[in-house]
């Protein structure tokens, strides 16, 4: 996967898992669902 913003960085799992991690924190710290961080409708 390229990277969009450093053109010569690679992104690699552990990026996608921290960033998976940051949303559910987030959400959780405001007792919102995820879709709601990510402003996309689920369901």
């Amino acid at each position: 996967m390229t990277n969009r913003f450093f053109a010569e960085e690679e992104i690699t799992d552990n990026d996608l898992y921290f960033l998976c991690y940051m949303i559910e924190r987030l959400a959780r710290k405001l007792h919102q669902p995820n879709c709601y961080i990510l402003n996309e409708k689920v369901f």
